[in-house]
């Protein structure tokens, strides 16, 4: 995320953790922030390895239960809820 992010951007110089990775999307969960405002994001990453004129989060969460939440819902969409 570091090498892809840059000035600007909501995580640019954010001290963040990779939680989870999503390998079929390239997305990225990681805890951002410091004790007292972690916050959650999902990003999708390029591998490029450079700046990137636009790398986007997907998504920021307040608490894993809302990415959870996100999840279950990101998936029945994708799998147009079959089971």
């Amino acid at each position: 995320m570091r090498r892809e992010v840059g000035p600007g951007h909501p995580l640019y110089d954010t001290e963040a953790t990779a939680l989870a990775v999503a390998r079929d999307r390239d997305d990225v969960l990681f805890r951002v922030g410091r004790t007292g405002s972690i916050r959650y994001a999902v990003v999708h990453l390029t591998g490029s390895r450079r700046r990137e004129p636009n790398p986007f989060p997907r998504q920021f969460f307040d608490t894993l239960d809302q990415w959870i939440d996100f999840m279950k819902a990101d998936h029945a969409d994708y799998t147009y809820g079959e089971r």
